[in-house]
């Protein structure tokens, strides 16, 4: 592995970054943000595959850890815009280089296109689980389980989570290697499953295959006890990292 930028230099990296996501052309964003859902959405898909082949096992939580890893590593090195990893352009609002417009836009058009791209795959993971019990009890439960946590304790979990996820996109920056860019960003993702933290874009699989499964919560309390709290919570979480970097380098 050649040598690593420093933080001082990944953080002038994330500002020059900043401004180049908020420019893409829409198709550009839209393309690549769907990409990131379907990528999230791999993840999600092979870690509950996981979660029911080793259901009785102690190493369960440790394997469905790591089987989630190749979404992150799909959107860093393949490439997608990531909705929670796009918080980090909170980086170049902060040192005045994007508007306030160009930063909600952008993760405004990332959300969605990310909700796009996971409702996508969650469509053809139906197709492929429908005639199997325990995968459908498995997304039922899952969707049950992610819409009961209440408002607080959904938000605080996406807080967590995304400390961890823009840390582990942080430290990709580092790097310019694909080996160097799966070994720096999986742990930090390993580290929020394991820890069962909340991504807005990971239930957004989960949940959308949880409804198609035959889950029966109503949409309106998906909404307020997962999508909105979870949401808000990532984007806190983001831009703690975002701003506590900008502020430690700013000249």
């Amino acid at each position: 592995m050649k040598d690593l930028r420093t933080p001082a230099e990944i953080t002038d990296f994330v500002s020059d970054l900043s401004v180049k996501k908020a420019t893409y052309r829409p198709a550009t964003t839209r393309i690549l943000a769907s990409f990131a859902g379907m990528f999230i959405a791999i993840g999600g898909a092979a870690s509950s595959k996981i979660n029911i082949l080793m259901a009785d096992s102690p190493l369960k939580s440790i394997a469905v850890a790591l089987s989630f890893t190749i979404g992150i590593i799909l959107v860093l090195i393949a490439g997608g815009e990531l909705f929670t990893g796009n918080i980090l352009i909170s980086v170049g609002f902060l040192n005045k280089r994007i508007s306030l417009k160009q930063l909600l836009i952008n993760w405004a058009r990332v959300w969605f296109w990310n909700f796009v791209g996971a409702i996508f795959f969650s469509l053809l993971t139906y197709v492929i689980i429908k005639n199997d019990p325990k995968e459908i009890e498995f997304f039922q439960n899952i969707l049950v389980k992610k819409t009961s946590l209440g408002f607080f304790h959904a938000l605080v979990s996406g807080i967590l989570c995304n400390i961890l996820v823009c840390l582990s996109v942080w430290m990709s920056f580092a790097s310019s290697e694909g080996p160097g860019k799966f070994l720096l960003s999986a742990f930090p993702v390993f580290t929020f499953v394991l820890l069962g933290y909340e991504h807005v874009v990971a239930n957004m699989f989960y949940i959308t295959t949880g409804y198609l499964s035959g889950g029966s919560v109503p949409i309106l309390t998906t909404v307020l006890n997962s999508f909105v709290p979870v949401t808000i919570g990532n984007i806190i979480g983001g831009c703690i990292i975002g701003a506590a970097y900008e502020n430690a380098f700013k000249n």
